[in-house]
């Protein structure tokens, strides 16, 4: 496949790697999803945004359904697991990831766009 025949746009590209995480599953959701919403025969930037915004709506909705949001604050602030099983429930659903071989973890890059997190993580850092 020619990328830069599917996805021509520089921002495109780096929009999707960036807000995948690094994890090869999220890129390929994230663009199957923005080849989906494309009204034409390439992806755009705005079908990228349309994706992300998506997915980033749904992990919201997951987030207060299950009460999650104090398990990745901590988790974003200590990068590190604890055993508790929210904790436990974000790494499963992908909200969270453990990086790099030196064993420190951060919530998903669109978690950390989520309005109520930003707020939460601010409150806690004051």
């Amino acid at each position: 496949m020619d990328l830069d025949t599917v996805i021509p746009e520089r921002e495109a590209r780096d929009r999707l790697i960036a807000a995948s995480g690094g994890a090869v599953r999220e890129l390929l959701d994230l663009v199957s999803q923005a080849a989906y919403m494309a009204r034409g025969s390439v992806i755009t930037r705005a079908d990228v945004e349309r994706a992300v915004a998506l997915r980033r709506q749904r992990m919201r909705d997951l987030i207060n359904a299950n009460g999650w949001l104090d398990a990745l604050v901590k988790l974003a602030r200590d990068k590190q697991i604890f055993p508790d099983k929210a904790c436990m429930d974000v790494l499963f659903h992908r909200l969270a990831f453990k990086y790099n071989g030196d064993g420190w973890y951060d919530v998903h890059p669109l978690v950390a766009e989520i309005p109520e997190f930003v707020n939460a993580r601010h409150d806690i850092l004051r």
